[in-house]
C-alpha cells in the first residue's frame, strides 16, 4: 500500500507538472514556427529565376529605396560575372538584361541616378559592347 501512495504523489508532483511543462512549450513552439512561417512568405521571394517579376509586378513600385538598390544590384552583377567568364556565349542573360532595363526605369523614376544606376548602365554599355563585337567577327 505504501509503494502506491509513493507512486501516486511521484506522478502528481512530477510526472503532471513535467507533462504539463512540456505541453506549453510544445504549444509555444507552434505557435513561433506558424509566427516565423507568416513572416517568411510574406518576405521571401524566389532566387530560382533571380528577381521575382511576378512580386514587383504585384506590388507595383512600392519597393523602398533599398530594396530597389539590392535588386539593382543583384541583376547587374549576375550581367558583370558571365561577362567576366572566359567565352559567354552570345546572346546570354537577356532575361536578366529585360528585368534590370525595367528595374532601372522604375528606380531612376522614384530615386533619380546615383552610383547604383551608374553601375547598372556601365553594365549594360559592357553587354552591348560584347554583343557589338560578337556580330562583328
Amino acid at each position: 500500500m505504501m509503494k502506491k501512495k509513493i507512486i501516486k504523489l511521484l506522478i502528481i508532483n512530477l510526472i503532471v507538472p513535467v507533462e504539463n511543462f512540456l505541453r506549453r512549450m510544445s504549444d509555444q513552439v507552434s505557435r513561433n514556427y506558424l509566427y516565423d512561417e507568416r513572416i517568411f512568405r510574406k518576405w521571401a521571394r524566389p532566387i530560382s529565376t533571380g528577381v521575382s517579376w511576378d512580386a514587383i509586378q504585384c506590388q507595383g513600385e512600392g519597393y523602398t529605396h533599398v530594396t530597389l538598390r539590392a535588386l539593382l544590384t543583384m541583376e547587374y552583377h549576375r550581367i558583370e560575372k558571365a561577362l567576366a567568364l572566359p567565352s559567354p556565349r552570345y546572346g546570354f542573360g537577356q532575361d536578366v538584361v529585360a528585368r534590370l532595363v525595367d528595374l532601372l526605369q522604375i528606380y531612376r523614376r522614384a530615386f533619380g541616378d546615383d552610383s547604383v544606376t551608374k553601375s547598372a548602365g556601365s553594365a549594360l554599355a559592357s553587354y552591348l559592347d560584347f554583343h557589338h563585337g560578337v556580330a562583328e567577327e
